[in-house]
């Protein structure tokens, strides 16, 4: 990951394009489809083997950093503004990313297992948490200045870690 954003990162700057965006771009070419190889290894029936495990350790690994990149691109973009960003706006960002993601390790750890296990009576009311849940943090993190699309992704990551997962 390190030698694809590093290439990446140097690749943009000969092209010409500013540093940050060309940050932007590194950071992008070093994530990975992981529902996509996850679903080919189930379609085989590889997904138990080795290499599947080894396949799937990378992508969680790749997915965690994701969210570590996403949190700090955000909190350079903030530093970069027009006004140049403050270190309050800086610190909300950072914070806030630590504080959320803080947030959905207790969630997932002690209460999504207890509190769905009393909805999964119902289907549907399981749908409709997760949906709620996803739109939640999702707000939550646009409030932090860390986009919606962080929020829905530890929502999912949260709640793919229960065993009601596939409902």
């Amino acid at each position: 990951m390190t030698f694809t954003a590093l290439f990446g990162f140097l690749l943009c700057l000969l092209l010409g394009i500013d540093w940050l965006t060309s940050l932007y771009v590194a950071i992008a070419l070093t994530f990975s489809s992981t529902i996509i190889i996850v679903k080919l290894l189930s379609d085989k029936q590889e997904i138990s083997a080795l290499h599947g495990k080894i396949a799937l350790g990378f992508l969680i690994v790749q997915d965690l950093f994701v969210v570590l990149a996403m949190v700090l691109l955000s909190a350079v973009g903030v530093g970069t503004g027009d006004n140049g960003g403050t270190f309050q706006d800086i610190a909300l960002v950072v914070g806030g990313g630590i504080g959320l993601l803080a947030g959905v390790i207790v969630f997932a750890r002690y209460v999504a297992t207890p509190l769905l296990n009393l909805m999964s009576r119902s289907p549907e009311l399981l749908v409709i948490f997760a949906v709620g849940w996803a739109a939640g943090l999702a707000a939550a993190a646009d409030a932090f200045g860390l986009g919606k699309e962080l929020g829905g992704l530890l929502a999912g990551v949260s709640l793919a870690s229960t065993q009601y997962r596939d409902a």
